[in-house]
């Protein structure tokens, strides 16, 4: 029987294949035989070729160009910072490349593999540079002066570097003298950028309230396409073959599993399971073998840092370990010209649909089958919240229906609880409206309107961030140096955060930081502010707590004396962080306050409620009366060990941990007896 553990390493396998490495691109105009041969199994449109000319017998053939080794070079904590290094395909040979004063990160092998691009910095201006050096780590020159950048891509012809800055995406010439140019320069957060392997078309994900759009552009800043999702896209990337692997929060929405992108025609294609998605990223061992190489670690602390694996059914568990030692190893990368003059495996995906679904597919359940409450949303994909909602209609074992605003109020249905991301005012106020007319009890989830008779259920991120803070405030004892990083890009914290801590005389604020996300502030600077202000005695953060909690760790490993106050997600991931924290240095305590999707159960509890006519208490509802507060999460390191062992395996890493209220103590929390 497989065990779990091997089942959860295989299952992030498939994503890490698709989104994680596409290192191994042909050069442009350099494809052998045996690649143009794997590629016709590709589902892509063929365009008919003219026979070719017979080529006179005075011109020898095109020689087989030699392949260059599949050498590695990955960034690690080993000596402290994160550093540059090399080996070779069995894990041998290990070479730093970099200087250990300077954290260095993400490298990128030139397709040739003379060169490696990469994040650094230097003494005299911190931050995330554009860096490159040579393939053995000579001659390190900073080639961008743009900062917060991000994992840089070469194009297969090593003319030009994507790389991620400040939530846009930028595009040099390796070989030019002049700066970056900056090819979006929106307010979505653009990313997951990287080059088609012909070096002509950028691809990069734009994201906006968790739907997600992929971009397409030429290299010369024409034909820009988007093709548009109506779920959330964790990555995107060109495979060797012009294909686009893409891993979705909800792929059989897609009509497919492991799902592959036609650019062409926009058509989705399952890729196989594992045993074909691992030839999409090839990568040759030193003994000639074709596998994959990925990085990767497990969420359920077997393995409690990430290492190098080579992936492929040569092996008899499918992976195989590499990199070795006590250290966080992540970021392979190779050069893609190793590829070249070699056979390439043959990659068979299952056959494609014929039809492609049709993302906004009406909801299976129709609204108007009997029931006392509905469920309205723009986003399906959002499954804890649906999740959530239904666990309420079996607990008040009533049945419950979900369906448009339109489909659910027109059906009468007496309870109903909306869920919008997206604002269509005129049209949902006309159905806000019917909904009052004919009765309905209506709760809005994060939204608010001015309409009588519709009611509202919001956090309290108010006392979220009072909540916080006293915590803060409790273990420093009301006194020292803070620092305030603001970088929630939806809502802002600075004006009450501050206005509190002015309230504590014996309390100075040496750093406050505003805005989404400020790079200058959070990881990896965590180090470079506490080595300024050694006396800091507390860091609140409205965000990315986990990243400050790993850069405590990287920078001053056990001596947890060093830290300051700190608060911690209440996110799998971040449950995680911290009780690896703690088995390491049992004097770390930490705390979290989470937001979570239980909100639709309290939604439906107090709908249903409302619509058989129960009486709010006096109190319940915020001063508008008409907003219900949803229960806060507060997790202690006792509460949060019980958490990670009820929820690890249920969510995925970056949802919001959960603890359901019973119905009762809804009930008698809010109604009058």
């Amino acid at each position: 029987m497989m065990t779990r553990q091997k089942f959860f390493v295989l299952f992030i396998l498939l994503s890490l294949l698709f989104t994680s490495c596409n290192n191994a691109m042909p050069q442009a105009n350099q494809t052998s035989a045996s690649v143009s041969e794997a590629t016709q199994a590709l589902p892509r449109p063929v365009t008919p070729q003219p026979s070719p000319t017979q080529a006179p017998t005075s011109i020898p053939p095109t020689a087989t160009p030699t392949p260059i080794p599949c050498t590695i070079a990955f960034d690690s904590e080993r000596g402290g910072k994160r550093q540059i290094f090399k080996m070779n395909s069995q894990g041998e040979n290990l070479t730093p490349l970099t200087n250990k004063e300077i954290e260095s990160k993400e490298p990128a092998f030139s397709p040739d593999g003379k060169s490696i691009a990469y994040i650094s910095s230097d003494a005299a201006t911190p931050g995330h540079f554009l860096f490159m050096m040579n393939s053995d780590g000579n001659n390190p020159r900073q080639i961008s002066s743009i900062e917060d950048c991000k994992k840089p891509k070469w194009s297969a012809d090593g003319r030009w570097i994507a790389f991620e800055g400040h939530g846009d995406i930028y595009l040099i010439e390796t070989q030019g003298k002049e700066e970056a140019k900056n090819l979006t320069e929106s307010q979505e957060i653009d990313w997951s950028v990287s080059i088609s392997p012909d070096s002509t078309t950028l691809l990069w994900l734009s994201k906006t309230n968790n739907v997600s759009s992929l971009q397409l552009m030429k290299i010369n800043g024409t034909e820009k396409k988007s093709i548009d999702f109506t779920q959330e896209i964790h990555g995107a990337s060109w495979t060797y073959d012009g294909n686009i692997s893409i891993s979705a929060s909800d792929p059989q929405k897609l009509g497919c599993q492991n799902c592959m992108l036609n650019p062409d025609n926009e058509q989705f294609y399952d890729a196989g399971g594992k045993d074909e998605t691992y030839k999409l990223n090839p990568f040759f061992t030193d003994e000639g073998e074709q596998v994959s190489c990925g990085s990767l670690g497990f969420i359920g602390r077997k393995l409690d840092k990430n290492k190098i694996f080579l992936i492929g059914d040569i092996y008899p568990e499918f992976f195989k370990m590499i990199s070795q030692g006590d250290f966080d190893d992540q970021n392979p990368t190779w050069p893609s010209g190793c590829i070249q003059g070699r056979e390439l495996k043959k990659w068979n995906p299952p056959q494609p649909n014929t039809e492609k679904e049709n993302e906004n597919q009406a909801m299976p359940d129709s609204p108007q089958k009997a029931g006392s409450i509905g469920y309205a949303t723009d986003n399906f994909d959002a499954s804890a919240f649906k999740d959530s909602f239904y666990n309420a209609c079996e607990n008040l074992k009533t049945q419950c229906v979900d369906g448009s605003l339109k489909e659910l109020v027109e059906a009468g249905i007496p309870a109903i609880v909306v869920r919008y991301e997206k604002e269509d005012p005129e049209n949902q106020k006309k159905l806000l409206k019917k909904a009052v007319e004919k009765g309905l009890t209506v709760i809005l989830v994060e939204k608010t309107t001015d309409l009588a008779g519709i009611y509202s259920i919001n956090y309290n991120r108010e006392r979220w961030a009072k909540l916080q803070l006293g915590y803060l405030l409790e273990r420093t004892k009301k006194q020292g140096e803070f620092a305030v990083f603001d970088l929630d890009p939806k809502y802002s914290y600075t004006k009450q955060i501050k206005e509190l801590l002015e309230k504590q005389p014996q309390v100075k604020v040496i750093d406050l930081a505003q805005g989404f996300p400020d790079p200058r502030k959070v990881k990896p600077e965590t180090g470079d502010l506490l080595r300024e202000h050694p006396n800091l005695k507390a860091i609140w953060s409205s965000a990315q707590n986990t990243e400050i909690l790993n850069e405590l760790q990287q920078d001053f490993g056990t001596q947890a004396e060093k830290w300051p106050a700190i608060l911690c997600d209440a996110t799998l991931v971040g449950l995680d962080s911290w009780l690896r924290a703690k088995e390491k240095l049992p004097q770390f305590s930490c705390y979290a306050v989470g937001m979570p999707p239980t909100i639709n159960y309290e939604a439906a509890v107090a709908a249903y409620y409302l619509s058989k006519g129960e009486k709010l208490k006096p109190g319940t509802l915020a001063e508008d009366n008409k907003t219900f507060y949803a229960h806060l999460l507060e997790i202690d390191d006792a509460f949060a060990e019980v958490l990670y062992k009820d929820m690890n395996g249920r969510i995925a890493p970056d949802d919001q941990v959960m603890s359901f209220l019973s119905v009762e103590e809804i009930r008698d929390g809010w109604f009058l007896p």
